[in-house]
């Protein structure tokens, strides 16, 4: 019954409200006996009883003096009290509880009367015993008062439901230990349901529903809540990405696999005889095993990039000379297929990095730029310097990017279909990816700026100095 957290939440709820009246009840018990009520209650009654008594004694000391210690102790009897006549220098003049009840300590009377302090003037005191007795003192004429004595009540339960004090404190304990079940059943709810809701959801994601958790209930709920929402959309998105990266894998390696395989079926079969033609089938099977090569070759660069076990080398970096090398790389293929290289870049502050991996970005980018930027166009290279960091732009004269592409354009394998021509031009989708790894482990960040018909600008950020715990702490960065 109490495994699960509804029930666990009402039961330590309901415990709580329980010792928190009990802490209460004692606290108001305490408060009772500190603050005197019992006392000032005992008191009213031995002042009533003074104030009844006093026309009755002054007429039996008028008339017959030497029955007042008789009387005194028939009317103590009957009061169930202590009563006793002292004079004004504290000197008994009959006790009713005389040889039977504890010697009373001297006293002034006059001192004890009551007052605008205490309208009362209830006093006490302490005999052999330890015993607190509570008295009032009533005047009877100048030189006779009248003191009625009696036990100070002990704090018991008998005493509290005598008085009337522990009965609406019961009620009311039990009109909140009713409130307390009700409002625990309601709080527990309100906390549990959501988590119930929650398991539920993610059962039915494992049998394949995609099921957002509503973000509602306590701020800490909502929080895991919201947790659960994420790590939901993440886990979907590697399941996607595994599946599109194995689809993507199979789909580049099929069609160089299926013309190796062809080719050299054709040869084993004789079917291609003829030297020339057997030089030509094997120069096809070498092409394309080369190009799986490449794929494959990439594919374990980004995912030593991935991993962080590709380390960078931490040396200082001229971008201006890594750049106009790579222009340089690529301007005889950029002249054949009439594309003017610009190189704008300014000078620029040496920067913190691995001049390799550097001149892979820039060289992933202009061949980029190079592919789909139509003949008679142009790409042009300039640079920009900010607080700690340089920005470098490839920016090319070809169709653009759509919106919706440029998010993903950074994705493994992605093509996006109306900036990517296809034919000879086409690549497997790697060469951004890599670039983007190569420039987050170095601190900075890539990303592209483009409508269509337009062209695009790819920019690159690098800090001028590398932080240390990017170069000696390389973390996989999740692309």
């Amino acid at each position: 019954m109490f495994s699960r957290l509804r029930s666990r939440l009402w039961v330590s709820y309901f415990i709580i409200v329980i010792v928190v009246l009990i802490i209460v009840g004692v606290g108001i018990a305490y408060s009772i006996q500190r603050n005197e009520l019992l006392v000032r209650n005992t008191g009213i009654r031995l002042r009533l009883i003074g104030v009844e008594l006093r026309p009755f004694l002054l007429e039996q000391l008028r008339q017959n003096p030497d029955q007042v210690n008789p009387n005194l102790k028939t009317l103590a009897e009957k009061q169930q009290y202590r009563l006793v006549l002292l004079t004004a220098d504290g000197k008994i003049i009959a006790d009713s509880g005389e040889g039977n009840a504890p010697t009373i300590p001297t006293i002034t009377p006059s001192l004890n009367l009551p007052s605008d302090d205490d309208p009362i003037g209830i006093s006490s005191f302490v005999d052999r015993k330890e015993t607190t007795w509570l008295y009032i003192t009533v005047f009877l004429k100048p030189d006779t008062y009248l003191l009625v004595i009696a036990v100070r009540p002990p704090l018991n339960l008998r005493t509290l439901l005598r008085d009337g004090i522990a009965t609406p404190i019961i009620q009311a304990a039990i009109v909140a230990i009713f409130l307390a079940f009700l409002m625990g059943l309601a709080i527990t709810r309100w906390i549990s349901y959501p988590v119930q809701r929650m398991a539920l959801i993610a059962h039915h994601y494992k049998t394949g529903e995609n099921i957002t958790i509503p973000e509602e209930g306590p701020k800490e709920i909502q929080e895991l809540a919201h947790a659960f929402n994420t790590m939901m959309l993440r886990v979907q998105s590697s399941q996607q990405s595994q599946k599109d990266f194995i689809a993507n894998v199979s789909h580049e390696l099929k069609t160089p696999l299926t013309s190796i395989q062809g080719f050299a079926q054709a040869i084993m079969d004789g079917t291609v005889q003829a030297p020339m033609e057997i030089q030509k089938s094997a120069g096809v099977i070498y092409d394309e095993s080369e190009k799986m090569s490449r794929l494959v070759m990439d594919l374990l660069s980004l995912s030593r990039l991935e991993s962080g076990i590709a380390g960078l080398l931490r040396t200082q970096v001229d971008l201006v000379i890594i750049i106009q090398d790579v222009c340089e790389k690529f301007r005889i293929h950029a002249d054949q297929t009439q594309i003017e290289i610009r190189d704008e870049i300014s000078t620029i502050p040496m920067i913190i990095g691995d001049a390799d991996r550097l001149s892979q970005v820039f060289s992933i980018l202009i061949d980029n730029a190079l592919k789909f930027t139509p003949q008679g166009g142009y790409i042009s290279l300039r640079s920009e310097i900010i607080p700690e960091f340089v920005i470098i732009h490839v920016i090319d004269s070809g169709p653009g990017i759509n919106i919706a592409d440029q998010d993903r354009i950074f994705e493994r394998f992605y093509q996006a279909d109306k900036s990517r021509q296809g034919g000879s031009k086409k690549g497997v989708g790697l060469g951004l990816p890599i670039a983007r790894q190569i420039v987050l482990l170095h601190g900075g960040n890539i990303w592209v700026e483009s409508s269509q018909g337009s062209g695009s600008d790819f920019v690159v950020k690098l800090p001028v100095s590398l932080p240390d715990d990017v170069i000696s702490n390389t973390k996989k960065v999740v692309s």
